[in-house]
């Protein structure tokens, strides 16, 4: 019987019986195949080493994100910048510039502790205070915070990321001003320490009272009322007008937290006059008992839901 000569497929051309299929199969494994890591299994006598989960959400990381988001909303706020420059540097210079200043050392270190008070009461409740204040109640009342509790930050990162824009502003006006006023007046601190300790313990108290305040504050509009009282405490607490305070109002002047952060400032100046704390570590002392206080109110009866 005769053969049959069929052409061999020209991809099967040259290789012996079967090499088709193999072909084909290890194209179809090919394929299909998915690369995995080579097995190395450990010693024996040693545990195997952990899986790692990826890279963990940092508390500095988060607390980025958290002040990164605040001042962007604090940028677009067009009262907070108008305050910013007439309250914090508007008013301050025009102080510094009406004073005179003299020849007397210290006349010229009355003048520099009063432009810094008139700037640190005027920046720090006006930009500070009341930035917090508003943004703690508008994020509540948004249910912001409630939302960013259940997530991974911790309370204490989201009340910091609510205080830093303003606590900026205010460092960064205190900072400049303080030197500003050292190189023009040719007068330098006679004590830093009382001057920064003045500064910061103002950040704690101002920040801690906006907290606590927006806890009894329902909205946002309802916050121009709410500070009120903040705002006449802290103007009745000035240097500038301690003199013209009758006794019992200069008592309650020099013994509440802003009292004792502008004590602190006119002895950071060497320019402490009557009405005030008898010394610098007097109101140290003092203030530092207010920031514990109001710092660890603020932490635990902060509200973080909304009031309807």
């Amino acid at each position: 019987m005769p053969t049959c000569n069929r052409a061999a497929p020209a991809a099967f051309a040259g290789q012996g019986p079967g090499a088709g299929s193999r072909n084909l199969i290890r194209k179809h494994l090919r394929r299909k195949t998915v690369k995995t890591m080579p097995y190395d299994p450990a010693p024996a006598g040693t545990a195997p080493a952990p899986i790692s989960a990826g890279p963990k959400n940092s508390a500095a990381g988060r607390f980025r994100s958290l002040a990164r988001a605040e001042w962007l909303q604090f940028r677009r706020n067009r009262v907070m910048i108008f305050l910013l420059l007439t309250t914090c540097i508007g008013l301050p210079v025009f102080v510094f510039t009406q004073l005179n200043g003299g020849n007397d050392p210290a006349t010229r270190a009355v003048r520099n502790a009063a432009t810094f008070d008139v700037m640190l009461i005027l920046a720090g409740v006006n930009v500070l205070f009341y930035s917090i204040l508003s943004m703690a109640t508008t994020r509540r009342d948004e249910g912001v915070l409630k939302r960013l509790r259940t997530g991974e930050a911790r309370d204490i990162e989201i009340l910091a990321a609510l205080c830093t824009p303003g606590t900026t502003i205010v460092v960064g006006v205190a900072l400049a001003l303080g030197v500003g006023c050292a190189v023009v007046s040719g007068q330098t601190p006679a004590n830093a320490l009382f001057l920064v300790a003045g500064t910061l313990g103002f950040i704690v108290v101002a920040g801690s009272l906006a907290l606590l305040t927006s806890a009894v504050t329902k909205n946002a509009e309802a916050s121009q009322v709410t500070s009120l009282p903040m705002y006449l405490l802290a103007i009745g607490s000035m240097g500038v007008y301690r003199g013209m305070l009758p006794d019992w109002a200069q008592d309650l002047a020099k013994n509440n937290p802003f009292g004792n952060c502008v004590d602190l400032v006119y002895h950071g100046w060497g320019a402490a006059s009557e009405g005030m704390s008898a010394g610098g570590w007097e109101a140290l002392i003092k203030l530092a008992v207010w920031c514990v206080i109001l710092g660890v109110a603020a932490r635990y009866y902060m509200r973080w839901e909304t009031h309807r």
